[in-house]
């Protein structure tokens, strides 16, 4: 069965700038209304199809090699997220000369001021290359994401938190817990980062609102910091093929 890409948005001109001709040809393109929220847009279709998803946000500009080999990793991964770049013309702090800079190359948990936190990893760092291997990881970005069939019908949907954001991360813990492989792989991406979200009223009051309640499920649970420390030394685990 042919893949399936899901990609919500507010503002469906915005995908002109996704170079949408470098996905795979073959695989069906759903473009969803984000009215709602993105969880229930995602979770709609969900619902509807069949097959596996991939979820693209419609800030996410695709490159010729993004999905260059892919078959290859969806034999290693049931959830696949990729390498995610700024743009070469987003000013970042710290930048230089030009350099590209990581967004995202897979989340982490740490230990910090008496808890655990959420992180990603290299974020801001210039991508030298030092991501280029695949790796397991505790958390991938829903942002350019393939979740295989299977993840959905054991792990369930997305979580319809009522404020914004860290409902891919409590999705990929999930996943997680029911011994699914979330995958980072260095095929790369640029990323204007939370373009629309920005736009929406109480940005930043709604996303802690979620992080909160993911903090609640997750960073106050012994044995899933357990589990991660124990399987994810130093935050991933490099896959050599």
């Amino acid at each position: 069965m042919k893949p399936i890409v899901l990609i919500p948005t507010l503002h469906p001109a915005k995908l002109e700038q996704c170079h949408l001709e470098y996905l795979p040809k073959d695989w069906n393109l759903y473009i969803l209304s984000e009215e709602d929220s993105w969880p229930k847009a995602i979770n709609r279709m969900v619902r509807e199809t069949e097959g596996d998803i991939l979820i693209m946000d419609d800030d996410i500009i695709l490159q010729p090699d993004t999905f260059k080999d892919f078959d290859q990793w969806i034999e290693q991964g049931d959830l696949i997220g990729f390498k995610l770049l700024y743009p070469p013309t987003e000013p970042v702090e710290g930048s230089q000369n030009g350099a590209i800079k990581i967004q995202h190359v897979g989340g982490m948990f740490f230990w910090q001021g008496g808890g655990y936190s959420v992180g990603i990893m290299g974020r801001g760092e210039e991508d030298r290359g030092q991501y280029d291997q695949a790796a397991y990881v505790p958390h991938v970005t829903m942002s350019l994401c393939y979740v295989k069939r299977i993840v959905w019908e054991m792990a369930g949907l997305v979580t319809e938190w009522p404020g914004l954001q860290f409902e891919d991360v409590d999705f990929t813990c999930r996943a997680l817990s029911y011994g699914f492989r979330v995958l980072y792989i260095p095929n790369a991406a640029y990323h204007r980062e939370s373009e629309t979200l920005k736009e929406l009223p109480d940005y930043e009051k709604r996303m802690s609102q979620n992080g909160q309640l993911f903090g609640g499920k997750w960073l106050v649970n012994q044995m899933w910091q357990d589990f991660v420390a124990r399987h994810y030394p130093g935050g991933r685990k490099v896959l050599v093929l």
